[in-house]
């Protein structure tokens, strides 16, 4: 029994760090991925670093090393057998929130011209209250190409909402770089 609330509390905690970043991912079908065992980081373009801080940047390529390794691949130098190059875009967007206050009577008093009784009046108020407010979104743009075909093999890209506190972006990066490379195919021991 304590086993099995001890496996519900994990679970619980798992489930409360998993962010609502949405993933898709494609590749080409007639590349055999068995063929890759080594990867190189491509260095970020420089119209990012307005964008993306250092640090994360530095982030975002230890997960990506992390992971890939992690996969069974090597991380090396220059000439590996796949080129990553990471991007990062970010929109701001706008949302709407609606909040509807009614003012009505109790539902005791005069019901529509059938007496007295409990029921619904005549009368009342509502009131709605729209807030626009603005926001960011941001993607992680992972590209995998074939050193020798120069052609792009894979694709992840993550999209979240990002926070106004840039800590807390920072914190989320290795979970956001599992989560794009999770469908990354793994090297297949023989």
């Amino acid at each position: 029994m304590k086993k099995l609330v001890l496996l519900a509390i994990i679970a619980v905690s798992f489930s409360a760090c998993q962010s609502s970043m949405s993933v898709v991912s494609d590749s080409d079908k007639s590349v055999d991925f068995n063929q890759y065992r080594t990867f190189q980081l491509l260095p970020w373009p420089e119209e990012l670093n307005s964008l993306v801080s250092r640090n994360s940047q530095v982030l975002i390529d230890q997960s990506i090393v992390e992971t890939l390794t992690r996969y069974g691949y090597t991380e090396v130098e220059k000439n590996g057998d796949l080129v990553v190059s990471s991007y990062v875009h970010i929109d701001e967007e706008q949302g709407v929130t609606a909040y509807n206050n009614y003012y009505g009577p109790s539902g005791y008093g005069y019901y529509g011209g059938f007496g007295y009784g409990y029921g619904y009046g005549y009368g009342g108020m509502s009131t709605t209250t729209y807030q626009e407010y603005s926001y960011q979104v941001g993607s992680l743009i992972l590209d995998f190409y074939d050193q020798k075909e120069k052609k792009l093999v894979w694709q992840g890209i993550g999209t979240d909402q990002l926070s106004d506190n840039i800590k807390k972006n920072q914190n989320k990066i290795p979970s956001y770089v599992r989560q794009v490379l999770y469908d990354f195919p793994k090297v297949k021991t023989k």
